[in-house]
């Protein structure tokens, strides 16, 4: 394990690891003369905690070492102080060690927002690639373990750059927002979309059969052709994938679903394709076609 992977360690092994350095550096402070300070070392499980498990786990650990720290000097008899410094040394120890915690904690909020940012589509406001492909990712494990299935669906604009060529890429622009905005609205909160292409998007439905999904496709369709209405000719290719079993990877599941998808386009677009994973074989040919 290196130094990196500590702050992302989570809270069960973050509680974990905090606590046995805490325990190691209480040892190590306990052995060693009065003369040597340790109290930069028990900034590293504070740290640990605070990153991994909150500021509250944090606060904790901060003043459990000034705890340890204080008891020690009582059992030392402050030698090198008085006990008016000694206590004043204290609280200057507790208060440095409990701003620590906050500076460390407001680290972290600004580490979370800038990695949930660079996950997002700045133009849609949905996942990007990068940040649907982690979505996918986690939910292959989960499913993987849960041995339920899931469903991916892949839609493509079809007349997208028409609307750009003829209408402003501003306009290409609005079309995007409202087809995400429609998609947003219409799934779960369970549901994962993204724009996984510059006219495509893909949604993760966990838990979820393929024979009752077509109907939810359907109406997503129905309400996406009222949406993109004053965009002229607008229609969507879609392909939909069940998974009964997990596919290896993020990249596989959307690859299967983006050659679904382009099924549906060859055959004359405006329509949709359903298709069955099955193990680490192509999709069985079962598709047929749900709507014109």
């Amino acid at each position: 394990m290196n130094l990196l992977e500590l702050y992302t360690l989570g809270f069960g092994r973050g509680l974990l690891v905090a606590v046995l350095l805490l325990v190691a550096t209480a040892t190590l402070d306990a052995i060693t003369t009065s003369e040597l300070s340790l109290a930069a070392i028990y900034l590293f499980p504070i740290l640990i905690a605070t990153w991994n498990c909150g500021p509250r786990w944090g606060a904790a650990f901060a003043l459990a070492s000034c705890l340890n720290q204080f008891l020690l000097g009582v059992a030392q008899g402050y030698p090198q102080s008085t006990l008016f410094y000694f206590t004043i040394v204290n609280v200057n120890r507790t208060i440095t060690y409990l701003l620590f915690v906050y500076l460390a904690n407001q680290l972290r909020r600004l580490y979370d927002d800038e990695r949930d940012a660079a996950r997002l589509d700045d133009l849609t406001g949905v996942r990007n690639r990068r940040g649907f492909r982690e979505v996918m990712q986690h939910e292959i494990y989960r499913h993987a373990r849960s041995g339920l299935p899931f469903c991916v669906a892949y839609l493509d604009c079809d007349h997208f750059k028409a609307v750009n060529d003829q209408r402003g890429h501003a306009a290409g622009d609005d079309l995007l927002r409202a087809i995400a905005r429609s998609l947003c609205q219409q799934v779960r909160r369970s549901d994962t979309v993204g724009r996984v292409g510059g006219d495509e998007f893909a949604i993760i439905f966990p838990e979820t059969e393929g024979a009752n999904l077509l109907n939810v496709v359907a109406k997503l369709r129905t309400e996406l052709a009222v949406v993109v209405r004053p965009f002229g000719e607008v229609t969507f290719s879609t392909g939909v994938v069940t998974f009964p079993v997990p596919p290896d990877t993020a990249d596989r599941a959307i690859q299967l679903a983006d050659r679904v998808m382009y099924r549906a386009k060859s055959s004359g677009r405006d329509g949709t394709m359903w298709d069955v994973f099955e193990a680490e074989a192509t999709p069985r040919r079962e598709a047929a076609e749900a709507d014109a």
